[in-house]
């Protein structure tokens, strides 16, 4: 599995890293556009040796990029940020059409 992953300065990202580096195939570290997103040349130097190989990108669309890259990629998994998660479905969906199934923020009726 390919990780995509930023993580915020104020949490454990050695912990973080620690817990995904033996389940991945390879790490693709990015910053989200959160203020308080980490720099991912910082936390590669965070990731346990022996790991998997890894991938610095500057943006979340860099990085949806490089993991396009190989073919092999079964899975890509964006992980460590909500903020991250919106960078790659603004940069892989662009536009502000919400799927099928989306309802607006004002549909809360369905929770009930």
């Amino acid at each position: 599995m390919t990780f995509v992953l930023a993580i915020a300065r104020d949490k454990d990202a050695r912990a973080i890293l620690a817990a995904l580096a033996p389940v991945a195939r390879r790490l693709i570290l990015t910053r989200s556009s959160s203020a308080r997103s980490a720099d991912p040349a910082a936390l590669r130097a965070l990731v346990p040796a022996p790991g998997p190989p890894v991938a610095v990108a500057a943006s979340a669309a860099e990085a949806l990029a490089l993991a396009g890259r190989e073919a092999d990629t079964p899975i890509l998994c964006v992980a460590g940020s909500l903020f991250l998660v919106g960078d790659v479905l603004r940069a892989a969906l662009p536009g502000d059409k919400p799927c099928c199934v989306e309802k607006g923020a004002d549909s809360i009726e369905f929770l009930f």
